[in-house]
Parts: C-alpha cells; sequence; structure tokens
C-alpha cells in the first residue's frame, strides 16, 4: 500500500471519529434546556414593581411616567418567569395581574386573574379585581357575573358594589346603579364613597 493511500485512509478515518464526536455532542448537549438566572418574587417587588406602584424610587426621587411604566414592564417580564416555576403563588400572580393591568394588557390581566380564581375561588377581591378588568375590556356582562359573585362572598366588600355602579353609568342604567348602591348601603351604612355616587345618580 503506498504512502498516498495510507494517508488517504488515515484522512478518512478522522473526518469518521470527527462525525461521530459531532452526533455524541449533539444528542448530549444540544436539548438541554439553557439555566436561568433564579428571579425571586421579593427581588422584583424591591426593585422593580415597588417602585412602579409608588411613583418613587428607592431614594424617594419621583419618577416620571415613562419610568414607572419602564419598571412595570421590567416587573411582568420577571414575574412571569418566577412563575414559571411557581404556578400556584397566589401573591405573584396577583402582582403579575396588577402589572398587566398597569402596562394596558387588559387580556393578559384578565386571563392571570382567571387562574388566580381557579386558585382562590371564593376570594372576593379577586372577583372584584377580575371583574374591573373585564369592564375596563368592554365585557360588561361577563363583569357583572364577577362583581356580583365578589358582593356574594362578602356582602360587606363595599368595592364590588361601587365598582358595579359605575359600570351601570356607563351602560345608562342609572336604576339598576342607584339599586346595587343602596344594597351596598345596607350592608356598609357607613360607606362615604357609596353614599356620594348615590347622590350624584340620584341628583343626575
Amino acid at each position: 500500500m503506498s504512502k498516498k493511500q495510507i494517508t488517504i485512509i488515515t484522512m478518512v478515518i478522522i473526518v469518521i471519529l470527527l462525525l461521530v464526536a459531532g452526533v455524541f455532542l449533539y444528542l448530549n448537549y444540544s436539548k438541554k434546556p439553557v439555566s436561568i438566572i433564579p428571579v425571586t418574587k421579593e427581588d422584583v417587588v424591591k426593585n422593580y414593581l415597588g417602585g412602579a406602584t409608588t411613583g418613587k424610587d428607592d431614594k424617594g426621587t419621583v419618577l416620571s411616567p415613562d419610568q414607572r411604566q419602564e419598571l412595570y414592564n421590567k416587573s411582568v417580564e420577571l414575574l412571569a418567569l418566577y412563575i414559571q416555576n411557581n404556578p400556584n403563588d397566589v401573591d405573584a400572580l396577583t402582582k403579575l395581574a396588577g402589572a398587566y393591568y398597569n402596562v394596558g394588557n387588559l387580556d393578559k390581566a384578565a386571563e392571570t386573574f382567571q387562574k388566580i380564581v381557579v386558585l382562590d375561588p371564593n376570594n372576593a377581591l379577586v372577583h372584584n379585581n377580575l371583574a374591573n378588568v373585564l369592564r375596563d375590556s368592554g365585557k360588561y356582562s361577563e363583569a357583572e357575573g364577577d362583581y356580583k359573585r365578589s358582593i356574594e362572598i362578602s356582602p360587606n366588600l363595599s368595592a364590588p358594589y361601587f365598582n358595579l355602579a359605575v359600570m351601570y353609568g356607563l351602560e345608562n342604567k342609572k336604576d339598576e346603579a342607584i339599586k346595587i348602591l343602596e344594597e351596598g348601603l345596607i350592608k356598609n351604612p357607613g360607606d362615604e364613597t357609596l353614599k356620594q355616587l348615590l347622590g350624584e345618580y340620584k341628583n343626575s
């Protein structure tokens, strides 16, 4: 066998070994998930959501609307990442829903509140908040159901009476608005916000 033939055979063997090695590496490493830097709910609240909510940074400096929006956007991104590994954390889901609402993503806010309802079906405030999102999305009939469910769960919570009355006003249903406010005042006789709104409807 000539030196030229030996050289060719050696090169073929090397190419085959490289191909085998490449296949081995692909099968063993290509499908492994990319490691993600862990994020905690507390970090998100401290570094992003807290400032977005209060409108001030950790030094007390007032943030501009654009700065607050940027913080809400980052909060959405990081809370969504956190919830991937903590899907049943109701508190984190509530924060995420609120962040979605504040960045104007009403569909995602409603979807997130609906997840909370599944996990915590008897939470009156969650039903009220979901109804607010549905109302702001123009889904009045769906919102009405959640407002009434909130009232059913917690008759002494004034928020759903007030918010449902506001929605009835948007629908030009003044009589229904007055009725629900009067019902709310029976359960919450000292609530000044309900009294004020009732007076406005009666005098309009």
